[in-house]
């Protein structure tokens, strides 16, 4: 009994070894693997040998060298840049780290040292060394600057006209106190030669030039010093004393000058053609309406024409070229310009660096003003609304010492304002708005109303201002407009749609005033305000003066307004926090300034260009300088190219800062490796934080690093499993003898 149990036992165990003998030998055959962790690492030690490292790195590397432990699993390898002829002349710390992971076997934690001053030229060191998924720790290289001189920088602006004058910036640095000399050419023509005595760091160097012609722009410095020899010990490369650039100039400038008696102007055209700048002048029925027309101009100039000689249409399209496609909007002062032009609230005011409402109250003369409105019928709809828009602009020009009446009339008169001090504005603001339309077209008796209230009025100026769209019954206009006159009241008509052209222009001879026409009523708020601000006659200032500069510029760089001639006159305007005040009269009030405006710019110059205001200013000798580089500053940017010389070399920095329009091509004289820079530290951080190595870390604890446990590849087990599957022999062999 006893005997058939042990036997029943050995033959289950036979049968457990032999199952278990060709399981593993199956799991051997299969190549069965497993994936391990080791706390031990390889060191691959990556030393930087480029040029930027310097003597000071070399003799670091060295120390460093002695330091690291003396171990089998601590290898250096020497790195620098890709280029074969010349490897020292750039850093690829990519490179570098791709090699050292291409190094490790499948059994190894791998991790990578870099001996550097991080200064990389080519790659990304920290996708590559990502992308291996291998700890990379460093060892920072701080004293490795060599000692130099370089041409670092040249500047300019972002677009160059040919013949405008430009500011060229060329950045020199040193690592040392040493005085050198500075060459800039411009082609074969020298823009300057200085000495210049450098200290540590940047020194920007500023020269102006006139590019006519695509030029060479060349900055070469030289060392001056009484030994020779010290030169080698501050100015360790050559090869970065030097730096060029291409300048290709956009074509000369082209202006549009839009002006109701265009022909007044040929003194003027003839002042900017001999400064390179072409001039085409016309009247304002003839002002272009399509960007391709605008596009052919580089500034549009409005020189003395009202507001309602240009169309909304036209008006439109130059603020839509400004604002949008980058082009250069000026207006020019008189009669018929800025307030007196009626440019108050209109979409070209809200484009120019100055408002067109200023009124001063202490010198202002206390104004008596009429408005008469036609509501009748016809003049219902968009008219009305835009003639009580008119009616609401000029409450909003006249001051709290001004005295306003409004009367609407139709059939009969009927005053919606009585002629009164304007003491509450929004009073008369919300009685305006109240006006409805309705009935026939009597003017005359309107007239008799107005004739009445002026005189009773004291006011110094007395103005009436009249507003119809159609034919009036009959009234005796003549007489009670030449009683208007006799009492000091001046009467002003303007004519909306199919007015009577007749009537219109008689009472505004006889009143002696203005008279309008317009098919358009978007013009009837331009109307009033025009006649607002001439009714108050506040708007120009006519005495001798001469123009003061409030702030330097480099587009009135060289002109002398300590010695100009007076200007005779200007239009007073308010200046808007948002432009920039050039230049003022004695008393503040502009005289020129400009401002962004979109992607474009916009002027203001409160003189004139003709013979009334300037007659001086355009007899003197730098006024076409004057009005040259003033134009050129506000400008529509056309392109310009600007080309960095070629070579062989490697990538360098950038010598140019033109990228808004135009072209950049960096410039190869200098390679990258040769640019006096301090040591990247923020690289060899980045590497450690994405990486799980150490930044900083010591030559001596390049094997102590545990940041974290390193996956090791899978490890095959077949021949342990085989191992395993011979020593099973041994029991079942034992089992058989028994």
């Amino acid at each position: 009994m006893m005997l058939s149990i042990v036997q029943g036992i050995r033959s289950r165990l036979l049968q457990l070894i032999r199952t278990l003998w060709i399981v593993l030998l199956i799991l051997a055959m299969s190549g069965f693997s497993i994936r391990g962790t080791s706390s031990q690492s390889s060191v691959i030690v990556l030393l930087d040998r480029s040029v930027s490292i310097g003597m000071a790195g070399r003799r670091e590397i060295n120390s460093i060298l002695e330091r690291l432990p003396n171990s089998r699993q601590v290898m250096t390898r020497d790195f620098s840049g890709i280029d074969d002829s010349n490897p020292t002349m750039s850093t690829d710390i990519a490179a570098a780290i791709d090699s050292a992971a291409a190094a490790f076997s499948d059994a190894e934690s791998p991790h990578i040292v870099l001996v550097t001053d991080g200064r990389e030229t080519h790659g990304d060191a920290v996708s590559s060394a990502v992308r291996h998924g291998i700890p990379v720790s460093s060892i920072l290289l701080r004293n490795g600057r060599n000692p130099d001189v370089e041409v670092s920088e040249i500047r300019l602006p972002p677009s160059i006209s040919s013949g405008e004058p430009v500011s060229v910036a060329v950045v020199l640095t040193s690592t040392d106190r040493v005085t050198i000399g500075l060459d800039l050419e411009a082609g074969s023509t020298s823009v300057g030669s200085q000495q210049l005595l450098l200290d540590p760091g940047e020194t920007v160097v500023t020269v102006t030039h006139r590019f006519t012609e695509p030029t060479t722009l060349q900055a070469s410095i030289r060392l001056i010093s009484e030994d020779p020899s010290r030169s080698a010990t501050v100015d360790t490369f050559s090869a970065n004393n030097r730096r060029t650039l291409t300048v290709t100039p956009a074509e000369p400038l082209k202006v549009l000058l839009i002006d109701s008696a265009p022909e007044v102007l040929v003194h003027f055209r003839q002042i900017l053609s001999a400064e390179g700048i072409a001039a085409d002048a016309i009247s304002p029925a003839n002002a272009p309406i399509t960007l391709s027309e605008l596009n052919q101009y580089g500034v549009v100039l409005l020189s003395s024409i009202p507001a309602t000689d240009l169309n909304i249409e036209q008006q439109e399209a130059i603020c839509d070229w400004v604002a949008t496609h980058g082009g250069g909007l000026m207006m020019v002062g008189g009669d018929q310009s800025f307030g007196p032009g009626g440019y108050y609230q209109t979409r070209i005011e809200e484009l120019l660096p100055v408002r067109c409402d200023f009124i001063e109250e202490q010198e202002k003369p206390q104004l008596g003003m009429i408005l008469i409105i036609d509501k009748s019928g016809s003049m219902s709809g968009p008219k009305m609304e835009l003639a009580k828009d008119a009616a609401k602009a000029a409450v909003e020009l006249l001051s709290p010492t001004d005295s306003l009446g409004v009367i609407a009339f139709d059939g009969a008169p009927a005053w919606v304002q009585p002629f009164s001090l304007l003491d509450n504005r929004d009073s008369v603001l919300e009685r305006i708005s109240a006006i409805a339309p309705g009935g026939g077209t009597s003017l005359f008796p309107a007239m008799v109303e107005a004739n009445t209230a002026m005189q009773a009025s004291e006011s110094r100026i007395k103005h009436v201002l009249i507003l119809t769209d159609g034919y009036s019954s009959e009234g005796d206009f003549e007489s009670i407009a030449t009683q208007l006159i006799n009492s000091g009241v001046t009467v002003s008509a303007a004519g909306l749609g199919d007015a009577d052209r007749s009537l219109v222009e008689k009472l505004a001879a006889i009143g002696r005033g203005r008279h309008y026409f317009t098919n358009d009523p978007q013009s009837v708020p331009q109307i009033f305000a025009r006649e607002t601000m001439l009714a108050a006659n506040t708007s120009f200032r006519e005495s001798a003066f001469r123009p003061i500069p409030v702030r330097s510029s480099i587009s009135l760089f060289g002109i002398p307004f300590t010695e100009c001639p007076p200007l005779h006159g200007y239009v007073r305007t308010r200046q808007k926090p948002a432009g920039e005040l050039l230049l003022a009269a004695e008393n503040g009030d502009p005289v020129l300034s400009w401002m962004r405006t979109g992607a474009g710019f916009s002027a203001a110059f409160t003189s004139d260009i003709k013979p009334r205001w300037s007659r001086d200013w355009l007899q003197w000798n730098a006024c076409g300088k004057f009005w040259a580089q003033v134009l050129r500053k506000i400008q529509r940017r056309l392109p310009v190219n600007y080309q960095e010389k070629q070579s062989s070399m490697e990538t360098p920095l950038s010598s140019a800062m033109a990228t808004t329009s135009g072209s950049v091509q960096q410039n190869e004289d200098i390679p990258r490796e040769l640019s006096i820079g301090d040591a990247n530290e923020q690289l060899l951080i980045d590497l450690a934080q994405n990486t799980g190595g150490r930044f900083g870390i010591l030559p001596e604890d390049v094997l102590q690093i545990r940041s974290r446990r390193f996956p090791m590849s899978r490890q095959p087990l077949a021949p342990y499993l085989i191992t395993a599957a011979l020593l099973l022999l041994l029991p079942e062999c034992f089992l058989r003898l028994r």
